[in-house]
């Protein structure tokens, strides 16, 4: 783990818009860091050189609802 509280919040919150700074600096470097590689991993990949989260607007769309 090699960011900083700083960055991890800042890349969960380039993905994951509806998150807060002061939600997120309430927990810890690894939860965030944690949380920043599921994140990762449910995010196809992309290119060299770009972050591979956020790049498909279907990572924010809601999940459906059972009826």
């Amino acid at each position: 783990m090699n960011m900083s509280k700083n960055e991890l919040i800042e890349a969960i919150t380039s993905v994951n818009k509806s998150a807060t700074r002061d939600f997120l600096s309430e927990f810890g470097e690894r939860e965030l860091y944690d949380y920043v590689r599921q994140l990762e991993s449910v995010s196809p990949p992309v290119r060299s050189g770009q972050s591979s989260v956020g790049n498909n607007p279907a990572d924010c769309a809601p999940e459906p609802q059972a009826v």
